[in-house]
């Protein structure tokens, strides 16, 4: 195995340069999600354009450290950190054929423990569940505890 360096040559603006932002395939796309804010920028490579999608719907608030699945042309984002450390606890799903964003409200388990809020975590996928593991977990109102 070895590293190649690949020489991208677009047209359009390019994606925006950001520390920790996922790169997924969608279809024919290569879709970059944000990493300070969640916000994405598409990649055709059959044309080799880049662009920003229109966002519809649910929009979540700009987050980092968020868990992110993918399932087909669905992606999930759960929690992370928005602005002056606070952990929203929301689950969005982001149907990317449309663009279109909606806050989910899953059920509480039986045993009525639901996942705090927290960033840093692992997000996996296998079949039609998803797990969470690990991450920095904050159950305070105070963002500073």
């Amino acid at each position: 195995m070895t590293w190649e360096n690949v020489t991208l040559h677009h047209r359009g603006e390019c994606a925006q340069s950001t520390s920790r932002a996922l790169a997924i395939g969608i279809q024919s796309r290569l879709c970059l999600v944000g990493a300070r804010w969640l916000s994405q920028s598409l990649e055709q490579p059959v044309t080799n354009q880049w662009y920003v999608p229109v966002l519809k719907r649910d929009v979540p608030n700009g987050c980092a450290a968020y868990g992110f699945v993918v399932e087909g042309t669905r992606m999930f984002v759960f929690s992370g950190m928005i602005e002056y450390g606070k952990y929203p606890n929301e689950l969005y799903e982001l149907q990317a054929i449309k663009w279109g964003w909606r806050e989910m409200y899953p059920e509480t388990p039986d045993n009525g423990v639901t996942p705090c809020p927290r960033l840093g975590h692992s997000f996996t996928m296998v079949g039609e569940k998803i797990f969470l593991f690990g991450g920095l977990g904050n159950e305070s109102d105070d963002p500073k505890k």
